[in-house]
């Protein structure tokens, strides 16, 4: 065999072998991606269902908590309002026995409804700020959830680039055509047509 043909079939089997090796790259670059990418959707998925299940069971426990101390709250004002009538009854009832009356006894009454009424806006009060820590609960917990999704994402995975495998065959065959003649012949250059 003539030594000009063995180094320009030298030659292309080289560029036959890069552009093999840049397509096989690319095809296990775009292989590898797409199972980033699918991992990466399970892991998210599967955190995002975890998310809901424990927000659902963290706003149950809220829920009951707000209904107890609504309830609580109820209970304090009822035993405000049943005290402070007792202690109306007791001091008109006192005051009678005495012999008091008029100007007296009414200033002991109204004391005693500002006492209630002052209990009972305090107890509204503490009802309030309750109701205000719950929701800024509520608050933290979704922002939890949304931090817990978010860090469960992960990076973008990055895909080939056609551009870089197409330069790399670019390249290969540019190495063909100037090292073939140079080895004692080569293939024509199908581009001087």
């Amino acid at each position: 065999m003539c030594p000009g043909l063995a180094a320009a079939g030298a030659a292309k089997t080289m560029f036959g072998l890069q552009v093999f090796s840049a397509g096989a790259g690319l095809v296990s670059g775009y292989i590898n991606a797409n199972r980033q990418v699918k991992h990466a959707e399970r892991v998210a998925n599967a955190t995002s269902r975890q998310v809901r299940e424990d927000l659902v069971r963290q706003y149950s426990l809220l829920a009951r908590r707000e209904v107890e101390e609504q309830q609580a709250t109820s209970r304090r004002i009822l035993d405000l309002t049943r005290d402070a009538s007792e202690a109306r009854g007791m001091s008109t009832a006192s005051a009678a026995a005495a012999g008091v009356e008029g100007t007296m006894t009414d200033t002991i009454l109204r004391d005693l409804a500002f006492q209630e009424q002052v209990r009972v806006e305090a107890a509204f009060g503490d009802r309030e700020t309750g109701q205000v820590n719950l929701q800024s609960q509520r608050e933290a917990i979704e922002a939890t959830g949304r931090n817990r999704i978010t860090g469960s994402i992960g990076p973008p995975v990055k895909t080939p680039n056609i551009f870089n495998t197409l330069f790399q065959i670019g390249g290969a065959y540019l190495n063909y055509q100037m090292n073939a003649p140079i080895q004692g012949g080569g293939l024509p250059n199908p581009l001087d047509r």
